[in-house]
């Protein structure tokens, strides 16, 4: 059993129609890729409706 993790940020963050989304901040989308090994993350962050660059 995986346990779960929450990532809690002030982050804009932009979520497409595919459920990926997208921030302008490369350790909030690598951080929670690494840790997704590991554990069941969870991101809570305020929502853009601005296509951001990095995708996740």
């Amino acid at each position: 059993m995986r346990n779960k993790l929450f990532i809690i940020s002030n982050e804009s963050v932009y979520l497409d129609e595919n459920n990926k989304f997208y921030c302008d901040n490369i350790d909030l989308k690598s951080i929670p890729e690494e840790l997704n090994n590991y554990s069941n993350i969870s991101l809570i962050a305020r929502y853009s409706k601005k296509i951001r660059s990095k995708k996740n």
